[in-house]
């Protein structure tokens, strides 16, 4: 995975939480846009 990979993952409109597993993830700073409906919130995900 390279700095110019872009992941994306849709999901139901079902409310929860889903989990990511980072254990095959390089080390690094990622971005991310959370959307639902018509509110959005972004971040920044730092992984050691």
């Amino acid at each position: 995975m390279n700095r110019e990979t872009q992941l994306k993952s849709i999901y139901g409109a079902e409310q929860g939480q889903q989990l990511w597993d980072i254990r095959e993830v390089k080390k690094g700073t990622y971005f991310y846009i959370l959307k639902a409906g018509n509110q959005s919130k972004s971040g920044k995900l730092i992984i050691h």
